[in-house]
């Protein structure tokens, strides 16, 4: 496959060949939606927005701080990978707090019912 794209890469013009990259890149994007609404059952949406902190933090690393490019794709990714953390663990611990007075809604209900 590399070699294909080698190929491919000398033959095609600049404007073509940019084509072909944003065509991968947002290839790869959208089967992440395949395996997170496929294989999870869930939909969601949230994995474009780590995407473009991937993309604008490169772009950032590259532009204003004169990263080489596969550092600042590397320092991007562990950047998005961060707030996808911060965020997880907030969803995580909102989603236990209310599903546990989910449940014990549902137990007074219970106690209070049943009798």
């Amino acid at each position: 496959i590399f070699a294909i794209v080698c190929v491919i890469g000398a033959i095609l013009k600049p404007f073509w060949l940019s084509q072909l990259g944003i065509a991968a890149t947002l290839a790869i994007l959208f089967l992440s939606f395949t395996l997170v609404t496929g294989e999870g059952g869930m939909l969601w949406l949230c994995q474009v927005a780590f995407a473009g902190v991937g993309a604008l933090g490169t772009a950032w690393f590259v532009q204003v701080w004169d990263f080489p490019l596969v550092l600042a794709i590397l320092t991007a990714a562990l950047v998005a990978a961060g707030i996808g953390v911060l965020i997880g663990v907030r969803v995580s611990s909102s989603f236990s707090q209310a599903y546990s007075r989910a449940a014990a809604s549902r137990s007074c209900q219970r106690v209070l019912l049943s009798g």
